[in-house]
């Protein structure tokens, strides 16, 4: 992020906190851009879980422009918690309960996941996708990879 604010000027930085490194590199990005005078707006694209953990930045920055997210109806999206983040009169409050402040559905990730990761007994070429996309990974090299350990 700094060399690119230096080579060619900017006027907004949009940590996607799934892609930069979680809350702690959001943060050294969201106190460089302060230093900077440029304004940090996360970018949460992808579900729930990623918007909460963007609200808890938001409500670390001395001025918090906006939160740009998804609104589409995709029921992954906004399936993962429990209870959906909204918009209430305007605002996004952000979630209070321990850890990121929401809860994931269990049934929901059981759904998309299988029993758990990659290498669980569970997993299917569906949680494999999904995994890969969720982490910019490329399925089949994981599945390739996979083979190998059998």
């Amino acid at each position: 992020h700094a060399r690119c604010c230096v080579s060619c000027p900017c006027g907004v930085l949009q940590p996607d906190l799934s892609r930069c490194g979680g809350l702690t590199v959001g943060r050294q990005i969201a106190d460089f851009a302060m230093r900077r005078q440029i304004e940090c707006v996360p970018h949460a694209w992808l579900t729930d879980l990623l918007k909460a953990a963007s609200l808890h930045l938001n409500a670390y920055l001395m001025q918090s422009v906006f939160l740009e997210y998804n609104v589409s109806s995709a029921s992954l999206l906004n399936t993962l918690c429990k209870e959906p983040i909204r918009m209430e009169n305007g605002y996004i409050p952000v979630p209070r309960g321990p850890g990121l402040g929401v809860e994931p559905d269990e049934k929901v990730i059981e759904k998309y996941f299988g029993q758990g990761c990659f290498t669980c007994p569970g997993m299917s070429m569906e949680s494999i996708a999904f995994g890969a996309m969720m982490h910019g990974a490329d399925p089949e090299a994981i599945v390739k990879e996979l083979n190998e350990l059998e």
